[in-house]
């Protein structure tokens, strides 16, 4: 599902700009800053030139209003998204700040300022302590603030960098900002009468995804000191994880790792998310006990937790497997890059956001995600199979030998 790998390094530049050149700010911190703002009566005037230095950095001068009655939660989210809409060049040396900081965590593998000391002038950044002590508290206390780093320093969601990093927003051409979202070719009548044509013919193939072999997936991630059932010593079908998930019997972490294996999730990534397992259990619990009312709920619920950096490694494509295997009920579906990009070919507009051209990205709503299931729903009524029929259809056969719709969506997408 990731096109963005977590477990490749960051670049010491990004759109082109360097890292280690024009990237010392103004000491100040976005959460303090948003306090002053509260304090003038967020008038971005009456901030005094520091702070106005860093709403500028993160692009946030005109969008003021739009802060004003949002809770945290939502400030943070409004400000990663300005970030992903920018150029590197475009912004100031705040955001750049906290690049940095992550960037020189992963090269040293230190979370230590004595040890970026030493980096920040063996790497010509500066050599003047003071400038270095700016970097780095205002790098770390708003990778903090930004669900980018945990409390101790740990990187937790390494993902948005990538992301930011993979975009390509324009600095020249203003209009380009939404070029990180993939969109779909114009539709036409007659290209969606092939595209559909196309869809209905490949149904005959009736696909069946198989995953990686579980028990050697968990036993990578869980270590060999934890208790593998050896039922997971094959490769499941999308059939089987429903009948292994609905199992009351088997564990709720046992189930969640028959998910993320079956969807041959990165493992690094799965590891990283289940050093702090509390919170996705949390989701599985709710959903395997169907606390959730509807499909849409359940991804509010979860893309919340998400924002909050607590699921690290696991983006909209795999927490929306769980939501399809542990709570069936809700017929909410799998939201990957080729579900999106076959309903947004067939649809003819980017309804999914599509970033880096294989990336479902943060961007897309409860709302986005309930008209994609809606599509598919109508589309299973039209082909007269159920919902969960057609979606398997829709994400039809990858690899070599490519499924006759995955390999149209390949051509046309």
């Amino acid at each position: 599902m990731n096109a963005i790998d977590s477990e490749s390094f960051l670049l010491p530049q990004i759109h082109g700009r360097s890292i280690f050149k024009r990237v010392i700010p103004t000491v100040n911190y976005l959460e303090r800053t948003f306090k002053s703002l509260e304090q003038n009566r967020w008038s971005y005037t009456d901030l005094k030139s520091w702070e106005q230095q860093i709403i500028k950095g993160y692009a946030l001068q005109d969008i003021i209003h739009e802060l004003r009655t949002e809770d945290q939660q939502s400030k943070v989210s409004i400000v990663r998204n300005q970030i992903l809409k920018h150029n590197a060049n475009d912004l100031g040396t705040y955001p750049l700040a906290i690049y940095l900081i992550v960037y020189f965590i992963q090269q040293t593998e230190s979370n230590q300022y004595k040890s970026f000391v030493e980096f920040a002038q063996d790497n010509g950044i500066t050599q003047n302590l003071n400038s270095i002590s700016a970097i780095w508290s205002c790098g770390t206390k708003d990778g903090k603030y930004l669900g980018i780093l945990d409390d101790s320093l740990k990187i937790i969601d390494i993902d948005f960098l990538h992301i930011w990093a993979n975009s390509t927003p324009s600095s020249i051409r203003k209009e380009k900002l939404k070029i990180t979202v993939s969109t779909a070719p114009p539709l036409t009548e007659s290209s969606y009468n092939d595209h559909m044509e196309c869809f209905k013919a490949s149904i005959n193939e009736a696909p069946r995804f198989t995953g990686v072999n579980s028990f050697k997936w968990s036993e990578y991630v869980m270590g060999k000191e934890y208790d593998i059932p050896q039922a997971f010593n094959k490769k499941f079908d999308r059939l089987q994880v429903w009948d292994y998930c609905g199992n009351s019997t088997n564990t709720d972490l046992d189930a969640l790792l028959v998910v993320l294996s079956w969807g041959g999730m990165d493992r690094k990534h799965a590891k990283s998310l289940l050093n702090n397992p509390g919170p996705v259990l949390d989701i599985v619990r709710g959903l395997r006990s169907e606390k959730f009312k509807s499909r849409k709920e359940a991804f509010e619920y979860i893309q919340d937790k998400r924002k909050q950096g607590l699921l690290p490694g696991m983006g909209i494509g795999y927490f929306t497997k769980l939501i399809c295997f542990l709570q069936p009920s809700l017929n909410g579906y799998i939201m990957d890059q080729w579900l999106a990009k076959s309903v947004n070919l067939l649809l003819g507009n980017p309804l999914i956001h599509i970033a880096s051209k294989t990336w479902v990205s943060d961007q897309n709503t409860p709302a986005i995600y309930e008209e994609f299931c809606t599509y598919i729903d109508n589309l299973a009524s039209e082909i007269g199979k159920s919902g969960f029929d057609t979606e398997e259809f829709l994400f039809s056969i990858g690899g070599r030998k490519k499924g006759m719709w995955r390999g149209h969506v390949v051509q046309h997408y």
